[in-house]
């Protein structure tokens, strides 16, 4: 009979959690979103970590793309009109700006890895 029920429990004790949940909701503040993670408090917490791992390194490595490539185009200079490489730099800075509108949508996708700043609590009546 409970394995259709659903209890929602709210707490700060990771050991509790750990024992009891077999799922977690994340409420990210920063993200303004609900995320869903299967598995206890410290599965998540790894995989959390794990994700903000990958998440940092991906974009160091775009980051380093996007300046390798700007460097190229910059060091082409105005001295070349060949229409092969007027166009070819206009490839790559298509490419600077695909791998930037990439860089945004990621970032905001995976805004709830961001850690929640404290809050202060102002209740309305």
């Amino acid at each position: 009979v409970w394995k259709s029920r659903i209890v929602v429990i709210v707490s700060h004790d990771k050991t509790f959690t750990d024992a009891v949940c077999t799922d977690m909701l994340h409420i990210s503040g920063s993200a303004r979103r609900l995320t869903h993670h299967k598995g206890n408090y410290e599965m998540f917490e790894s995989k959390r970590k794990e994700m903000q791992e990958r998440y940092a390194k991906s974009s160091e490595l775009r980051e380093a793309r996007r300046e390798k490539l700007l460097e190229y185009t910059r060091r082409q200079g105005k001295a070349y009109t060949f229409q092969g490489t007027i166009a070819a730099k206009m490839q790559r800075i298509k490419q600077i700006e695909k791998s930037d509108k990439e860089a945004e949508e990621e970032a905001e996708e995976l805004a709830f890895l961001a850690e929640d700043e404290e809050l202060e609590l102002s209740i309305r009546g």
